[in-house]
């Protein structure tokens, strides 16, 4: 063993004195400073966390919002519209299909043809009232004239209100009844 100061038998190996310093080291000093360099700007470099992206200009939104709303405003009216209108026609047709009924059955009645008013009624009363009766009941009714009146549109029937002039000179007003048959077709079925 040996003591601190002799050399040693090692060869490569010499122990550094008070004063010298070791080989490979140098002066103790402070650390470097190094600043790291910015990233470099362009396509590829990506901040930590990405934002996502928004339109600095909202009037895209707004228009798009805008005109949906008045597309849904249009389809909306335009469907109001449709409606209503058929909605009147419907009831234009009911008007005239019912003016028409009468207008046949009391012609057919005026000129005593009785066949052509029995068939210009509905099914119900055909069911219980028969040609004969039905010709025996208006044969001493002598229609000289009438007068229709605007229709009254009811749910399930239609209502023509009927000034009738007969041969005695005597005027009577009548509320005849209309209803769409089986078949589709408005027919007379009573008076109210």
């Amino acid at each position: 063993m040996n003591n601190p100061g002799e050399p040693s038998g090692e060869p490569g190996f010499s122990p550094a004195g008070p004063g010298d310093i070791a080989p490979g080291y140098g002066p103790p000093s402070a650390p470097p400073v190094t600043v790291l360099p910015a990233p470099p700007a362009g396509p590829g470099v990506r901040p930590p966390f990405v934002a996502p992206p928004t339109d600095g200009n909202r009037k895209r939104l707004w228009t798009g919002l805008i005109t949906a709303g008045l597309i849904a405003v249009v389809l909306c009216g335009g469907g109001v519209a449709g409606f209503a209108a058929l909605v009147t026609s419907t009831v234009d047709a009911r008007r005239t299909a019912a003016t028409k009924a009468v207008t046949e059955f009391l012609t057919d009645l005026q000129h005593d043809n009785f066949s052509g008013a029995y068939e210009a009624q509905c099914d119900e009363i055909k069911q219980h009232l028969t040609l004969r009766a039905f010709t025996d009941t208006f044969s001493n009714a002598q229609i000289i004239s009438f007068r229709l009146e605007e229709p009254e549109i009811d749910t399930d029937s239609t209502i023509v209100p009927v000034q009738l002039t007969f041969t005695d000179g005597t005027q009577d007003l009548e509320r005849i009844v209309v209803v769409q048959d089986s078949d589709a077709a408005y027919r007379v079925c009573g008076d109210e």
